[in-house]
């Protein structure tokens, strides 16, 4: 999603909700490896900071987003990854959804296109009962 819709030269990022990580003072291994990972590329961990990825660190922005899709577990850990080209925004969120809005319908018909070539097809059902059901599924 990231390189296909677009060139961008920064994103921006931020949690929904609350901070990154405040520590690893936790208990629960989930908090450990996560802190880990984000320290690891380098976040401001503690704060409620918005974070920039240049271009070159594509795989930085990457990790974050595995990261949050794997130990995201509330809606204060969901993602917003806005590019600098303001054409689109992603969410990711605790059911392990990416949404995408966009700001040109051009843009959603290219990235289905793109999705389909590369086999990542739109789902057909729901990923869990607690997930609202988008419009486009009805």
């Amino acid at each position: 999603m990231l390189t296909g819709i677009g060139h961008w030269k920064n994103c921006y990022v931020w949690r929904h909700l609350g901070s990154w990580l405040e520590g690893a003072s936790t208990q629960r291994s989930n908090d450990k490896v996560e802190y880990q990972i984000l320290s690891g590329i380098g976040l401001p961990i503690g704060t409620a900071d918005i974070v920039i990825f240049k271009g070159k660190d594509l795989d930085k922005l990457v990790t974050l987003i595995f990261s949050t899709s794997l130990f995201g577990w509330s809606v204060g850990e969901d993602l917003y990854v806005l590019p600098d080209n303001d054409r689109y925004i992603l969410k990711t969120d605790h059911h392990g959804v990416l949404h995408v809005s966009f700001r040109v319908h051009e843009d959603l018909d290219k990235t289905v296109k793109e999705m389909d070539k590369e086999d990542f097809p739109f789902p057909a059902e729901i990923p869990d009962p607690t997930f609202k059901k988008p419009e486009w599924m009805e």
